[in-house]
């Protein structure tokens, strides 16, 4: 028995069970044309996903990424299963929460496992390139970083203005040559600013979009003072705000930056 989770132009996503082992999981098909050569998306192809799978099932795997239990094709069709995660995206967690935001603790902690699944996959050589809420998977509480259709080699400069566009670093929608590990640092500054507001900073990274052009000049605290918000978050999770959300990429933290940074002390 199966159910249709989603369904786009080049690929379906659907809910059912592990045949062999009746475990609940999530298989996601597209056609073989599209997966090796093609375009979903902005460039997500299955290629890179299983590339990045690969990847990171012969490192160990990490709790806090979701994983592809097995591939296979079947004529023209490629299809991936995953291990299904029980509390839908973080996105949809965040929608049952009183206001639809987080605790400042709460955002800390979810933003402290997302690190963690990142750091893992940057040390083996890959960057996410589409951070964001609906691509942090729930799984009785754990939350895991999911979907690597848009990923490629950390260790080298790349371009493609990919993922949402409130979540891209500047560097990104300016279509610039980037780092990609701190473009993905970029998004999870964004992230954290949505889990504690529960609204995205703007549009989209550039100039021309007012909330996010003052960033520069005001901070993170002028726009959440403008907002009514400025108790929500303290002087440390604002200072971290501030260096993951630096408008050029060399002022911005790593990945080992955040983890170590006051924000995350005693929590």
């Amino acid at each position: 028995m199966s159910r249709e989770l989603s369904l786009t132009a080049t690929s379906r996503v659907r809910f059912c069970h592990d045949a062999k082992s009746l475990d609940p999981v999530v298989v996601k098909s597209m056609p073989a044309t599209v997966a090796i050569a093609g375009r979903d998306h902005d460039n997500a192809t299955i290629t890179r996903e299983l590339w990045a799978n690969t990847q990171l099932i012969q490192a160990g795997g990490h709790p806090h990424l979701v994983l592809m239990r097995t591939a296979w094709q079947a004529k023209d069709t490629v299809h991936i299963m995953f291990d299904y995660c029980n509390q839908g995206d973080l996105y949809s967690y965040m929608q049952q929460m009183p206001k639809q935001r987080m605790s400042e603790a709460l955002a800390i902690q979810v933003l402290r496992q997302v690190v963690h699944g990142l750091m893992f996959m940057a040390a083996r050589g890959i960057a996410h390139r589409d951070i964001s809420l609906e691509n942090i998977l729930v799984h009785n509480g754990v939350c895991k970083v999911a979907d690597f259709g848009l990923s490629v080699p950390g260790d080298q400069m790349t371009t493609g203005c990919v993922g949402r566009p409130y979540y891209a670093a500047p560097e990104v929608m300016a279509g610039k040559t980037y780092d990609p590990l701190l473009a993905d640092v970029w998004s999870l500054g964004v992230m954290l600013f949505i889990m504690i507001t529960g609204s995205p900073i703007g549009e989209r990274a550039t100039i021309d979009d007012p909330r996010f052009s003052i960033i520069p000049q005001v901070g993170v605290r002028g726009i959440l003072l403008a907002w009514g918000m400025g108790d929500l978050v303290s002087r440390a999770t604002e200072d971290l705000l501030n260096r993951m959300l630096a408008w050029d990429p060399a002022d911005r933290l790593v990945m080992e930056d955040i983890v170590s940074h006051q924000a995350f002390r005693g929590g």
